[in-house]
């Protein structure tokens, strides 16, 4: 686990030099040409519902969560809780690296031995300790990279590369499409496409398979009450394994509420509860509503403008 985390480390800190050598722009204050300058960072926006998919470039972005997953599905452990931490870093205003799960709109799907709906997945991240049937372990460490095609003042649409080094379940590849629609300044939905390649025992089959594969569609939509205060509801349609008793539409809610920190920073206080197996419509073998599966996360992020 330790190797893995210092690569993961590595990689992030190779990429944050890397976007610090962009191309200097000229001083206002210099007041001849030819004399030039570094363009201070863009501040991330303090409303969460303005935000890009992707940070700004050379914005720093540390996180700290505890959370909790509880499953009645007789699938992995009853109860899992956990510390992580993470971060990422915006190379420019497109491209955006991290390891961990605190991207702008829904993360991928987890993986591992049971399927979660990927609102939080619990017990990964750079530095992850996961307690699960009384035993202190380390969590998963995901690596991803992020990129913005298309960004319109309505639209903006990404596709998103990571990987799963398997420090306590299985090795996964994962794929994504994110997609974030702005309704005026205040309110934005938060959709796309995600799928995970799980390269571990099938948790509908058993040993007899080594690979499994999972898919999440969300629908999300964020309202900024205030500049300083968000909320954000979570549903959308999850498959994986794909197969039938582990098609869910979840429901969450999440309140975010932010703070600037002088010219180039942000303090976000992130705080929020979902049932991943809400609904469970193809499911003729288990109750439509499972109010006993649960997920529930608070923690912080700070966006740190370099």
């Amino acid at each position: 686990m330790r190797a893995g985390a210092l690569f993961a480390l590595a990689l992030l800190t190779l990429a944050v030099p890397a976007g610090a050598q962009d191309d200097p722009a000229v001083s206002p204050q210099s007041g001849a040409a030819g004399e030039e300058a570094r363009a201070p960072a863009e501040r991330m926006a303090q409303a969460y519902a303005r935000r890009p998919i992707t940070m700004p470039a050379r914005t720093l972005r540390l996180s700290a969560f505890v959370s909790g997953n509880r499953r009645e599905l007789g699938v992995g452990e009853d109860f899992v809780f956990a510390l992580q931490i993470g971060g990422g870093y915006g190379i420019t205003d497109d491209l955006e690296i991290g390891i961990g799960t605190e991207k702008i709109g829904p993360s991928a799907i987890g993986a591992g031995r049971a399927a979660t709906s990927g609102w939080r997945p619990t017990g990964e991240g750079l530095l992850s300790f996961v307690v699960a049937d009384g035993d202190l372990d380390f969590g998963d460490i995901p690596i991803y990279g992020r990129y913005r095609f298309l960004s319109t003042d309505v639209v903006e649409i990404g596709a998103e590369l990571a990987f799963l080094i398997p420090t306590r379940t299985d090795f996964a590849l994962r794929f994504g499409a994110p997609v974030r629609i702005h309704v005026g300044e205040a309110f934005a939905i938060d959709t796309g496409v995600y799928a995970s390649m799980v390269f571990g025992e099938d948790p509908a089959s058993g040993p007899d398979d080594d690979f499994w594969g999972g898919l999440w569609i969300p629908l999300r939509g964020v309202a900024s009450l205030a500049d300083w205060i968000s909320l954000a509801l979570t549903t959308g349609l999850h498959a994986g394994p794909f197969d039938d008793q582990f098609f869910a539409i979840p429901f969450g809610l999440e309140v975010v509420t932010s703070f600037p920190l002088g010219t180039a920073s942000v303090l976000d206080l992130v705080a929020g509860f979902e049932w991943p197996a809400f609904l469970r419509p193809s499911s003729p073998d288990v109750d439509l509503a499972e109010p006993g599966t649960y997920v529930f996360s608070a923690g912080a992020r700070l966006y740190l403008g370099l």
